[in-house]
Protein backbone atom coordinates (compact mmCIF):
# COMPACT_ATOMS: atom_id res chain seq x y z
CA UNK A 1 0.00 0.00 0.00
CA UNK A 2 1.56 3.49 -0.88
CA UNK A 3 1.75 5.97 1.11
CA UNK A 4 -1.25 8.23 -0.21
CA UNK A 5 -3.55 5.02 0.03
CA UNK A 6 -1.98 5.11 4.40
CA UNK A 7 -2.48 8.24 5.08
CA UNK A 8 -6.04 8.10 3.30
CA UNK A 9 -7.11 5.01 5.58
CA UNK A 10 -5.75 7.57 8.63
CA UNK A 11 -8.22 10.06 7.56
CA UNK A 12 -11.23 8.36 7.07
CA UNK A 13 -10.32 6.58 10.50
CA UNK A 14 -10.60 10.08 12.13
CA UNK A 15 -13.78 10.81 10.50
CA UNK A 16 -12.85 12.71 7.71
CA UNK A 17 -14.57 12.45 4.68
CA UNK A 18 -12.57 12.14 1.01
CA UNK A 19 -13.25 14.37 -1.69
CA UNK A 20 -12.16 13.10 -5.33
CA UNK A 21 -9.97 16.01 -6.95
CA UNK A 22 -10.34 15.72 -10.92
CA UNK A 23 -7.43 16.89 -12.84
CA UNK A 24 -4.85 16.35 -10.28
CA UNK A 25 -2.99 14.19 -8.15
CA UNK A 26 -4.50 15.74 -5.04
CA UNK A 27 -6.00 13.96 -2.23
CA UNK A 28 -8.73 16.25 -0.26
CA UNK A 29 -9.97 15.53 2.96
CA UNK A 30 -12.48 17.46 5.08
CA UNK A 31 -14.11 17.12 8.27
CA UNK A 32 -16.66 19.70 10.48
CA UNK A 33 -16.13 20.14 14.07
CA UNK A 34 -19.40 21.38 15.85
CA UNK A 35 -18.56 23.11 19.01
CA UNK A 36 -20.42 25.42 21.25
CA UNK A 37 -19.36 28.84 19.27
CA UNK A 38 -20.50 26.76 15.95
CA UNK A 39 -18.92 24.90 12.96
CA UNK A 40 -15.01 24.28 12.09
CA UNK A 41 -14.60 23.08 9.06
CA UNK A 42 -10.92 21.90 7.96
CA UNK A 43 -9.94 20.54 4.28
CA UNK A 44 -6.37 19.06 3.91
CA UNK A 45 -5.53 18.42 0.36
CA UNK A 46 -2.35 15.85 0.54
CA UNK A 47 0.45 14.55 -2.37
CA UNK A 48 3.53 12.79 -2.02
CA UNK A 49 5.34 15.66 -1.70
CA UNK A 50 3.37 16.40 1.50
CA UNK A 51 5.31 13.61 4.25
CA UNK A 52 8.15 15.99 3.79
CA UNK A 53 6.79 18.42 6.61
CA UNK A 54 3.64 19.48 8.49
CA UNK A 55 1.23 20.47 5.62
CA UNK A 56 -1.14 23.84 5.72
CA UNK A 57 -4.94 22.08 6.12
CA UNK A 58 -7.30 24.74 4.50
CA UNK A 59 -9.47 26.32 7.41
CA UNK A 60 -13.01 26.83 5.11
CA UNK A 61 -15.07 28.10 7.83
CA UNK A 62 -15.08 29.57 11.08
CA UNK A 63 -17.80 29.91 13.56
CA UNK A 64 -19.60 33.35 12.67
CA UNK A 65 -18.19 35.33 15.87
CA UNK A 66 -14.55 34.33 15.25
CA UNK A 67 -14.45 35.48 11.50
CA UNK A 68 -13.47 39.05 12.67
CA UNK A 69 -10.99 37.95 14.93
CA UNK A 70 -7.14 37.55 14.61
CA UNK A 71 -6.97 34.18 15.56
CA UNK A 72 -3.00 32.48 16.48
CA UNK A 73 -2.29 29.82 14.50
CA UNK A 74 -4.13 31.28 11.52
CA UNK A 75 -2.20 32.45 8.78
CA UNK A 76 -3.11 34.74 6.04
CA UNK A 77 -6.87 34.11 7.30
CA UNK A 78 -6.68 30.90 5.65
CA UNK A 79 -4.27 28.25 6.81
CA UNK A 80 -3.92 26.23 9.80
CA UNK A 81 -0.44 26.48 11.13
CA UNK A 82 0.54 22.77 12.69
CA UNK A 83 4.34 23.76 13.36
CA UNK A 84 6.42 21.16 12.04
CA UNK A 85 8.94 21.23 14.75
CA UNK A 86 6.52 19.88 17.65
CA UNK A 87 4.41 17.35 15.42
CA UNK A 88 5.60 14.06 15.00
CA UNK A 89 8.00 13.70 11.46
CA UNK A 90 8.54 10.45 10.37
CA UNK A 91 7.46 9.77 7.02
CA UNK A 92 8.91 5.81 7.40
CA UNK A 93 5.73 5.79 9.71
CA UNK A 94 2.23 7.51 7.57
CA UNK A 95 -0.22 6.45 9.84
CA UNK A 96 1.15 8.02 13.07
CA UNK A 97 2.21 10.95 10.76
CA UNK A 98 -0.98 12.11 9.85
CA UNK A 99 -2.45 11.42 13.27
CA UNK A 100 -0.20 13.85 14.87
CA UNK A 101 -1.29 16.40 12.12
CA UNK A 102 -4.91 16.11 12.63
CA UNK A 103 -4.29 15.57 17.00
CA UNK A 104 -2.52 19.08 16.06
CA UNK A 105 -5.39 20.46 14.35
CA UNK A 106 -8.03 19.41 17.48
CA UNK A 107 -5.88 21.14 19.57
CA UNK A 108 -5.85 24.42 17.57
CA UNK A 109 -9.58 24.32 17.34
CA UNK A 110 -9.89 23.68 20.95
CA UNK A 111 -7.86 26.79 21.23
CA UNK A 112 -9.92 29.13 19.45
CA UNK A 113 -13.24 27.86 21.01
CA UNK A 114 -11.49 28.41 24.55
CA UNK A 115 -10.53 32.15 23.73
CA UNK A 116 -8.01 32.30 25.93
CA UNK A 117 -4.86 32.41 23.24
CA UNK A 118 -3.30 35.81 24.42
CA UNK A 119 -0.17 33.88 25.71
CA UNK A 120 -0.34 31.70 22.28
CA UNK A 121 0.61 34.81 20.61
CA UNK A 122 3.80 35.30 22.23
CA UNK A 123 6.16 33.84 20.07
CA UNK A 124 4.38 34.55 16.89
CA UNK A 125 3.50 37.57 16.94
CA UNK A 126 6.29 39.20 14.77
CA UNK A 127 4.53 37.46 12.12
CA UNK A 128 1.18 39.48 12.70
CA UNK A 129 2.95 42.83 13.01
CA UNK A 130 5.46 42.67 9.99
CA UNK A 131 7.22 46.14 8.91
CA UNK A 132 10.13 47.44 7.97
CA UNK A 133 12.89 44.96 8.50
CA UNK A 134 14.72 46.61 11.66
CA UNK A 135 17.80 45.32 13.29
CA UNK A 136 18.80 45.99 16.91
CA UNK A 137 22.46 46.07 18.03
CA UNK A 138 21.67 47.02 21.72
CA UNK A 139 20.71 45.13 24.65
CA UNK A 140 17.50 45.88 26.25
CA UNK A 141 18.71 46.25 30.20
CA UNK A 142 21.27 49.30 28.84
CA UNK A 143 19.88 52.37 29.17
CA UNK A 144 21.53 54.28 26.14
CA UNK A 145 20.21 56.35 23.84
CA UNK A 146 19.58 55.04 20.61
CA UNK A 147 19.54 56.49 17.09
CA UNK A 148 17.86 55.14 14.56
CA UNK A 149 19.83 54.52 10.65
CA UNK A 150 18.76 53.34 7.33
CA UNK A 151 20.49 51.87 4.51
CA UNK A 152 20.17 50.18 1.22
CA UNK A 153 20.85 46.75 0.53
CA UNK A 154 21.86 44.90 -2.22
CA UNK A 155 21.11 41.16 -1.77
CA UNK A 156 22.82 38.08 -3.18
CA UNK A 157 20.68 38.01 -5.84
CA UNK A 158 20.82 41.63 -7.02
CA UNK A 159 17.48 42.75 -5.57
CA UNK A 160 17.70 46.20 -3.51
CA UNK A 161 15.80 46.49 0.19
CA UNK A 162 15.97 49.35 2.56
CA UNK A 163 16.67 48.52 6.13
CA UNK A 164 16.98 49.99 9.54
CA UNK A 165 19.44 49.02 12.10
CA UNK A 166 19.33 50.63 15.96
CA UNK A 167 22.33 51.44 17.33
CA UNK A 168 23.96 53.07 20.71
CA UNK A 169 26.79 55.17 18.26
CA UNK A 170 26.84 55.45 14.34
CA UNK A 171 30.30 53.90 14.25
CA UNK A 172 28.31 50.20 15.55
CA UNK A 173 25.49 51.22 12.70
CA UNK A 174 28.12 51.77 9.96
CA UNK A 175 29.93 48.54 10.70
CA UNK A 176 26.61 46.62 10.75
CA UNK A 177 25.37 47.82 7.07
CA UNK A 178 29.25 47.08 5.89
CA UNK A 179 28.53 43.79 7.07
CA UNK A 180 24.92 43.51 5.49
CA UNK A 181 26.54 44.90 2.26
CA UNK A 182 24.97 48.12 1.97
CA UNK A 183 24.92 50.43 -0.73
CA UNK A 184 25.92 53.79 -0.72
CA UNK A 185 25.61 56.14 2.38
CA UNK A 186 23.98 55.34 6.01
CA UNK A 187 21.85 57.83 6.75
CA UNK A 188 20.00 58.77 10.27
CA UNK A 189 16.49 58.93 10.82
CA UNK A 190 15.55 59.58 14.25
CA UNK A 191 15.61 58.34 17.98
CA UNK A 192 14.46 55.21 19.50
CA UNK A 193 13.28 54.13 22.64
CA UNK A 194 12.86 51.31 24.76
CA UNK A 195 9.40 50.21 26.38
CA UNK A 196 8.79 46.92 28.28
CA UNK A 197 5.17 45.08 28.16
CA UNK A 198 3.57 43.86 31.11
CA UNK A 199 2.06 41.16 29.36
CA UNK A 200 2.57 39.50 25.98
CA UNK A 201 1.12 41.06 22.96
CA UNK A 202 -1.98 39.65 21.69
CA UNK A 203 -5.07 40.84 19.44
CA UNK A 204 -8.23 41.12 20.92
CA UNK A 205 -11.03 40.23 18.61
CA UNK A 206 -12.66 43.31 19.01
CA UNK A 207 -9.59 45.60 17.98
CA UNK A 208 -9.47 46.04 13.71
CA UNK A 209 -5.66 44.92 12.78
CA UNK A 210 -3.43 45.78 11.46
CA UNK A 211 -3.63 49.38 12.86
CA UNK A 212 -3.07 52.07 10.98
CA UNK A 213 -3.15 55.21 12.93
CA UNK A 214 -1.34 56.45 16.00
CA UNK A 215 -5.14 56.55 17.90
CA UNK A 216 -5.61 53.10 16.50
CA UNK A 217 -2.24 51.80 17.42
CA UNK A 218 -2.49 53.57 21.21
CA UNK A 219 -6.38 52.05 21.93
CA UNK A 220 -4.62 48.56 21.16
CA UNK A 221 -1.70 48.97 23.01
CA UNK A 222 -3.55 50.79 26.15
CA UNK A 223 -6.36 48.44 26.29
CA UNK A 224 -5.48 46.17 28.86
CA UNK A 225 -5.81 45.55 32.30
CA UNK A 226 -1.95 47.30 32.80
CA UNK A 227 -2.44 49.96 30.62
CA UNK A 228 -1.70 53.27 33.82
CA UNK A 229 2.00 51.32 33.63
CA UNK A 230 2.36 50.73 30.34
CA UNK A 231 1.51 54.19 29.44
CA UNK A 232 3.71 55.48 31.87
CA UNK A 233 6.47 53.90 30.72
CA UNK A 234 5.91 54.97 27.38
CA UNK A 235 5.74 58.66 28.48
CA UNK A 236 8.89 58.29 30.47
CA UNK A 237 10.73 56.86 27.79
CA UNK A 238 9.94 59.76 25.50
CA UNK A 239 10.85 62.20 27.43
CA UNK A 240 14.23 60.98 27.81
CA UNK A 241 14.58 62.45 23.99
CA UNK A 242 13.90 65.83 25.00
CA UNK A 243 11.72 68.75 23.85
CA UNK A 244 13.95 68.72 20.22
CA UNK A 245 14.33 66.07 17.66
CA UNK A 246 18.09 65.88 16.65
CA UNK A 247 17.39 66.46 12.93
CA UNK A 248 14.25 67.50 10.84
CA UNK A 249 12.79 64.22 11.58
CA UNK A 250 10.82 64.92 14.12
CA UNK A 251 9.59 61.20 13.88
CA UNK A 252 10.53 58.39 16.90
CA UNK A 253 10.91 54.96 17.21
CA UNK A 254 9.60 53.07 19.87
CA UNK A 255 10.61 49.42 20.24
CA UNK A 256 8.44 47.57 23.00
CA UNK A 257 9.88 44.58 24.13
CA UNK A 258 8.40 41.66 26.34
CA UNK A 259 9.95 38.32 27.40
CA UNK A 260 12.39 38.03 24.08
CA UNK A 261 9.99 39.13 21.86
CA UNK A 262 10.22 42.64 20.14
CA UNK A 263 8.40 44.47 17.75
CA UNK A 264 8.34 48.59 17.07
CA UNK A 265 6.21 51.11 15.93
CA UNK A 266 7.49 54.53 14.23
CA UNK A 267 5.14 57.74 14.66
CA UNK A 268 5.45 61.45 14.11
CA UNK A 269 6.01 63.03 17.57
CA UNK A 270 5.73 66.85 16.91
CA UNK A 271 7.73 69.54 19.06
CA UNK A 272 4.69 70.58 21.03
CA UNK A 273 4.17 67.39 21.94
CA UNK A 274 7.82 66.60 23.16
CA UNK A 275 7.59 69.82 25.26
CA UNK A 276 4.62 68.44 26.45
CA UNK A 277 5.51 65.25 27.90
CA UNK A 278 9.09 66.83 28.59
CA UNK A 279 7.18 69.51 31.28
CA UNK A 280 5.16 65.99 32.79
CA UNK A 281 8.05 63.56 33.01
CA UNK A 282 11.25 65.21 31.75
CA UNK A 283 14.11 64.93 35.05
CA UNK A 284 13.82 68.39 35.97
CA UNK A 285 9.53 69.18 35.96
CA UNK A 286 7.76 69.39 38.66
CA UNK A 287 4.13 68.88 37.48
CA UNK A 288 2.91 65.59 38.23
CA UNK A 289 2.46 62.57 37.04
CA UNK A 290 -0.61 61.23 38.34
CA UNK A 291 -3.42 59.65 36.26
CA UNK A 292 -4.88 62.70 35.50
CA UNK A 293 -1.49 64.15 33.74
CA UNK A 294 -1.69 60.97 32.13
CA UNK A 295 -5.32 60.95 30.39
CA UNK A 296 -4.24 64.37 29.60
CA UNK A 297 -1.44 63.76 27.36
CA UNK A 298 -3.07 60.63 25.92
CA UNK A 299 -5.68 62.20 24.74
CA UNK A 300 -3.41 65.02 23.16
CA UNK A 301 -0.91 62.90 21.72
CA UNK A 302 -2.46 59.91 20.99
CA UNK A 303 -6.72 59.82 21.17
CA UNK A 304 -6.62 62.66 18.82
CA UNK A 305 -4.04 61.74 16.43
CA UNK A 306 -4.76 60.39 12.83
CA UNK A 307 -1.53 60.23 11.81
CA UNK A 308 0.03 56.94 9.84
CA UNK A 309 2.62 54.63 11.83
CA UNK A 310 4.98 52.69 10.46
CA UNK A 311 5.04 48.95 12.04
CA UNK A 312 8.66 48.19 12.08
CA UNK A 313 9.74 44.32 12.30
CA UNK A 314 12.45 44.61 14.78
CA UNK A 315 15.15 41.14 15.33
CA UNK A 316 17.41 41.29 18.24
CA UNK A 317 21.25 41.10 17.36
CA UNK A 318 23.45 42.48 20.01
CA UNK A 319 26.16 40.27 20.96
CA UNK A 320 24.56 39.36 23.81
CA UNK A 321 21.78 38.13 22.43
CA UNK A 322 23.26 36.26 19.37
CA UNK A 323 25.41 34.68 22.06
CA UNK A 324 22.98 33.39 24.45
CA UNK A 325 20.47 32.35 22.53
CA UNK A 326 21.58 28.67 20.95
CA UNK A 327 23.82 28.30 24.10
CA UNK A 328 22.47 25.29 26.36
CA UNK A 329 23.08 24.77 29.79
CA UNK A 330 26.56 23.61 29.74
CA UNK A 331 27.73 25.56 26.55
CA UNK A 332 30.42 27.46 27.43
CA UNK A 333 30.14 30.68 27.57
CA UNK A 334 33.95 33.26 27.49
CA UNK A 335 32.59 36.61 27.46
CA UNK A 336 34.92 38.59 29.72
CA UNK A 337 37.80 35.94 29.30
CA UNK A 338 41.03 36.75 27.89
CA UNK A 339 41.89 34.06 25.37
CA UNK A 340 44.98 32.97 23.08
CA UNK A 341 44.85 30.84 20.15
CA UNK A 342 48.05 29.69 18.87
CA UNK A 343 47.55 28.69 15.17
CA UNK A 344 44.79 29.87 12.74
CA UNK A 345 45.57 26.84 10.32
CA UNK A 346 43.38 24.12 9.30
CA UNK A 347 41.54 23.69 13.04
CA UNK A 348 42.82 26.88 14.20
CA UNK A 349 40.34 28.34 11.54
CA UNK A 350 37.18 26.13 12.97
CA UNK A 351 37.92 26.94 16.30
CA UNK A 352 38.35 30.40 15.94
CA UNK A 353 34.73 30.47 14.15
CA UNK A 354 33.48 27.95 17.32
CA UNK A 355 34.89 30.20 20.07
CA UNK A 356 33.96 33.37 18.58
CA UNK A 357 29.68 32.35 18.63
CA UNK A 358 30.47 31.34 22.86
CA UNK A 359 31.47 34.29 23.39
CA UNK A 360 35.02 34.88 22.87
CA UNK A 361 36.21 38.50 22.37
CA UNK A 362 32.83 39.79 24.22
CA UNK A 363 31.92 42.40 26.74
CA UNK A 364 35.38 42.56 28.25
CA UNK A 365 36.92 39.46 27.09
CA UNK A 366 39.79 39.41 24.21
CA UNK A 367 40.74 37.17 21.64
CA UNK A 368 44.50 37.03 20.20
CA UNK A 369 45.71 35.18 17.99
CA UNK A 370 48.88 33.98 16.72
CA UNK A 371 50.34 32.78 13.43
CA UNK A 372 53.04 34.15 11.21
CA UNK A 373 52.12 31.60 8.20
CA UNK A 374 50.64 33.21 4.67
CA UNK A 375 47.95 31.44 3.41
CA UNK A 376 48.56 29.62 0.51
CA UNK A 377 46.54 28.00 -2.51
CA UNK A 378 47.05 24.69 -1.06
CA UNK A 379 45.40 25.85 2.15
CA UNK A 380 42.43 26.83 0.46
CA UNK A 381 41.13 23.03 0.08
CA UNK A 382 40.28 22.10 4.14
CA UNK A 383 40.79 26.01 5.57
CA UNK A 384 37.75 27.95 6.45
CA UNK A 385 39.45 31.20 4.75
CA UNK A 386 38.64 31.07 0.86
CA UNK A 387 40.92 32.08 -1.90
CA UNK A 388 40.15 35.66 -0.66
CA UNK A 389 42.77 35.93 1.63
CA UNK A 390 45.70 33.76 -0.47
CA UNK A 391 48.67 36.13 0.47
CA UNK A 392 47.79 36.95 3.28
CA UNK A 393 49.16 36.44 7.03
CA UNK A 394 46.78 33.76 8.72
CA UNK A 395 46.11 35.33 11.78
CA UNK A 396 45.05 38.93 10.24
CA UNK A 397 42.28 37.00 7.83
CA UNK A 398 40.93 35.33 10.40
CA UNK A 399 40.52 38.32 12.60
CA UNK A 400 39.41 40.12 9.19
CA UNK A 401 36.26 37.05 8.68
CA UNK A 402 35.70 36.98 12.47
CA UNK A 403 34.56 40.76 11.86
CA UNK A 404 32.51 40.26 9.09
CA UNK A 405 30.25 37.58 10.77
CA UNK A 406 29.16 41.03 12.46
CA UNK A 407 29.15 40.14 16.26
CA UNK A 408 31.01 43.26 17.39
CA UNK A 409 34.22 40.76 18.95
CA UNK A 410 37.57 41.91 20.55
CA UNK A 411 39.49 39.81 18.20
CA UNK A 412 43.29 40.43 17.67
CA UNK A 413 46.00 39.67 15.38
CA UNK A 414 49.80 38.79 15.73
CA UNK A 415 52.54 36.89 14.73
CA UNK A 416 54.29 33.84 16.32
CA UNK A 417 53.60 33.29 19.59
CA UNK A 418 56.56 33.61 21.82
CA UNK A 419 57.25 31.08 24.86
CA UNK A 420 58.74 33.60 26.75
CA UNK A 421 55.60 35.87 26.70
CA UNK A 422 53.75 36.28 29.76
CA UNK A 423 51.22 33.83 30.31
CA UNK A 424 49.36 36.00 33.10
CA UNK A 425 48.04 37.68 29.99
CA UNK A 426 46.07 34.77 29.25
CA UNK A 427 42.49 32.91 31.87
CA UNK A 428 42.84 30.41 28.55
CA UNK A 429 45.27 29.42 25.29
CA UNK A 430 44.23 26.85 22.84
CA UNK A 431 46.93 25.70 21.40
CA UNK A 432 46.10 24.55 17.41
CA UNK A 433 49.76 24.22 15.97
CA UNK A 434 49.66 20.72 15.78
CA UNK A 435 53.28 21.04 16.47
CA UNK A 436 53.93 18.22 18.39
CA UNK A 437 57.52 19.57 20.02
CA UNK A 438 56.01 23.31 20.53
CA UNK A 439 53.21 21.78 22.18
CA UNK A 440 55.52 19.95 24.73
CA UNK A 441 57.41 22.96 25.04
CA UNK A 442 54.54 24.99 25.55
CA UNK A 443 53.27 22.49 28.20
CA UNK A 444 56.25 22.97 29.70
CA UNK A 445 56.07 26.57 29.97
CA UNK A 446 52.84 26.17 31.59
CA UNK A 447 53.63 24.12 34.39
CA UNK A 448 56.26 26.41 35.40
CA UNK A 449 54.02 28.90 35.41
CA UNK A 450 51.61 27.07 37.64
CA UNK A 451 54.34 26.08 39.99
CA UNK A 452 54.89 29.68 40.78
CA UNK A 453 51.23 30.47 41.71
CA UNK A 454 49.73 31.10 38.11
CA UNK A 455 46.46 29.85 37.17
CA UNK A 456 45.34 29.39 33.25
CA UNK A 457 43.83 26.46 31.46
CA UNK A 458 45.65 24.93 28.76
CA UNK A 459 43.46 23.26 25.68
CA UNK A 460 45.90 21.22 23.10
CA UNK A 461 43.83 19.70 19.68
CA UNK A 462 45.97 18.39 16.75
CA UNK A 463 45.58 15.37 14.06
CA UNK A 464 47.23 12.23 14.52
CA UNK A 465 47.78 8.75 12.65
CA UNK A 466 48.57 10.69 9.73
CA UNK A 467 45.02 12.28 9.78
CA UNK A 468 43.04 9.25 10.33
CA UNK A 469 42.53 10.15 14.42
CA UNK A 470 41.14 14.15 15.91
CA UNK A 471 41.96 14.26 19.46
CA UNK A 472 41.63 17.11 21.98
CA UNK A 473 43.19 17.44 25.19
CA UNK A 474 42.10 19.40 28.56
CA UNK A 475 45.30 20.70 30.93
CA UNK A 476 43.84 22.04 34.14
CA UNK A 477 46.70 21.60 36.06
CA UNK A 478 44.91 18.74 38.03
CA UNK A 479 44.59 15.73 35.65
CA UNK A 480 47.80 14.94 33.27
CA UNK A 481 49.66 17.12 30.56
CA UNK A 482 50.04 16.84 27.34
CA UNK A 483 53.85 15.37 27.55
CA UNK A 484 51.26 12.87 30.09
CA UNK A 485 50.08 10.90 26.64
CA UNK A 486 53.71 9.26 26.12
CA UNK A 487 55.51 6.55 27.92
CA UNK A 488 59.02 7.46 28.67
CA UNK A 489 59.73 4.32 30.25
CA UNK A 490 61.93 2.95 27.47
CA UNK A 491 64.13 5.45 27.63
CA UNK A 492 64.97 7.96 24.89
CA UNK A 493 62.41 6.91 22.40
CA UNK A 494 58.81 7.90 23.72
CA UNK A 495 55.65 6.17 22.72
CA UNK A 496 52.30 7.01 22.63
CA UNK A 497 49.86 5.80 25.10
CA UNK A 498 46.41 5.71 22.96
CA UNK A 499 48.41 4.89 19.38
CA UNK A 500 45.79 5.43 16.33
CA UNK A 501 46.62 1.94 14.94
CA UNK A 502 46.95 -1.58 15.81
CA UNK A 503 49.99 -2.64 16.24
CA UNK A 504 51.82 -3.75 13.38
CA UNK A 505 48.67 -1.78 11.25
CA UNK A 506 50.37 1.39 10.80
CA UNK A 507 50.34 3.02 7.25
CA UNK A 508 53.43 3.67 5.54
CA UNK A 509 54.56 7.52 6.43
CA UNK A 510 56.90 7.71 3.15
CA UNK A 511 53.93 7.52 0.93
CA UNK A 512 51.72 9.98 2.71
CA UNK A 513 53.64 12.84 3.24
CA UNK A 514 54.23 15.28 0.50
CA UNK A 515 58.07 16.74 1.16
CA UNK A 516 59.16 19.94 -0.12
CA UNK A 517 62.26 22.13 1.18
CA UNK A 518 61.46 23.66 4.57
CA UNK A 519 57.88 21.94 4.73
CA UNK A 520 55.97 18.28 4.78
CA UNK A 521 52.31 18.42 3.54
CA UNK A 522 50.51 15.30 5.15
CA UNK A 523 46.78 15.56 2.78
CA UNK A 524 43.33 14.81 4.54
CA UNK A 525 39.95 16.30 4.78
CA UNK A 526 39.09 19.20 6.45
CA UNK A 527 36.45 16.86 8.43
CA UNK A 528 39.70 15.75 10.68
CA UNK A 529 40.04 19.69 11.51
CA UNK A 530 36.21 20.73 11.96
CA UNK A 531 36.34 17.33 14.27
CA UNK A 532 39.40 18.16 16.01
CA UNK A 533 38.03 21.74 17.12
CA UNK A 534 34.82 20.56 18.01
CA UNK A 535 36.41 18.40 20.33
CA UNK A 536 38.24 21.59 21.78
CA UNK A 537 35.02 23.33 22.21
CA UNK A 538 33.52 20.18 23.92
CA UNK A 539 36.23 20.61 26.63
CA UNK A 540 35.36 23.84 27.35
CA UNK A 541 31.87 22.97 28.55
CA UNK A 542 30.45 22.68 31.75
CA UNK A 543 32.62 19.49 33.48
CA UNK A 544 32.38 17.47 36.87
CA UNK A 545 35.60 15.62 38.23
CA UNK A 546 34.95 12.12 36.44
CA UNK A 547 34.72 14.40 33.01
CA UNK A 548 37.37 12.81 30.86
CA UNK A 549 40.04 15.38 30.01
CA UNK A 550 41.78 13.58 26.52
CA UNK A 551 39.09 13.06 23.82
CA UNK A 552 39.34 10.96 20.60
CA UNK A 553 37.42 10.39 17.38
CA UNK A 554 38.89 8.31 14.50
CA UNK A 555 38.29 9.63 10.97
CA UNK A 556 38.44 6.82 8.98
CA UNK A 557 37.75 2.72 9.66
CA UNK A 558 41.82 2.42 9.20
CA UNK A 559 41.95 4.19 12.91
CA UNK A 560 40.97 1.96 15.69
CA UNK A 561 38.36 3.30 17.80
CA UNK A 562 39.39 4.94 21.02
CA UNK A 563 37.11 5.84 23.75
CA UNK A 564 37.78 9.29 26.07
CA UNK A 565 39.87 8.62 28.86
CA UNK A 566 40.88 11.04 31.89
CA UNK A 567 44.49 11.31 31.94
CA UNK A 568 46.39 11.14 34.97
CA UNK A 569 49.36 12.59 35.76
CA UNK A 570 52.80 10.89 34.62
CA UNK A 571 55.08 9.75 36.87
CA UNK A 572 57.63 9.74 34.46
CA UNK A 573 56.23 12.90 32.90
CA UNK A 574 59.73 15.35 32.37
CA UNK A 575 56.96 18.16 31.83
CA UNK A 576 54.64 18.93 34.45
CA UNK A 577 56.18 16.24 36.90
CA UNK A 578 59.67 18.63 36.87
Amino acid sequence: MGKLQLAAKEFLAHGYIFHPKFGGDDYCFSKSFSKASGIYKIKFEITEDSFNRAPFPIVESLPEQLRKRRLPHLLLGKYCCLFSDTSIIDPLNINKLVSSWLHKVEEVIELWESGDYSEDYVAEFSLYWGGIPTYLLESTYLNKNLDVYSFERKAINGNSSREYVVAPEREVAEKWAHSRNSVGLIEYRNSAVFVELTQAPYIHYDHPWPPDSLKDFSNWLLMSSNEPLVLERLLVALAKLGKWSKGWNTFVDVIFHYDREFFGVSFNLPTESRKAIVNHYGPKSRRGRGKQAREKLRKRIFDNSRDKIFPLDVMPCSPDHVIERNRAISSPLLSNKRIALIGAGTIGGYLAHSLSQVGAGHDSGHLVIYDNDVLKVGNVGRHILGIKFIGERKSDSLKYYLEEQGLDLDIRAEGKFNLSSDLSRFDLILDATGDQAFSLNLSSKVSKYRSQGGKILLIHSWISGFGHTAKSMLDDGINGCYACQFDYSKGSVKTELYPSFASGKEPDASHLFKRSCGENHLPFGSEASMLAASLAVQLLRGRNKKAPSLLMRRVSNQAIELKDKKLKKNLDCPSCRN
